[in-house]
């Protein structure tokens, strides 16, 4: 048998205020937290490495798969890598399309 919590405990059943819709500057620019500093190496060990590391920063992640993503080429970065990073964004990230 499943049974489904349609209240919770604590929290108002009432929505109070509606909330404001994000502002997307184009539908092209995804803003991301982007906030803090990491090195070239510290980004490619991170994107290479440690995506899936729940001690690294989500900004760091974030840091680390825009510094890569500038890259002229992608010479250095195996098909698998590039593949998870892309799903480690859409699993942390709500694109709406």
């Amino acid at each position: 048998m499943i049974t489904l919590q349609t209240q919770m405990d604590g929290f108002p059943q009432e929505i109070i205020e509606e909330p404001e819709p994000a502002v997307i500057p184009s539908p092209a620019v995804i803003p991301f937290p982007c906030t803090g500093n990491l090195s070239l190496g510290q980004a490619v060990g991170i994107f290479k490495y440690r995506m899936d590391d729940e001690t690294v920063p989500i900004w760091a992640k974030v840091l680390a798969i825009e510094k890569i993503s500038s890259f002229e080429t992608l010479n250095g970065v195996t098909k698998d890598e590039l593949q998870h990073a892309l799903q480690w964004l859409f699993e942390h990230y709500q694109f709406d399309v």
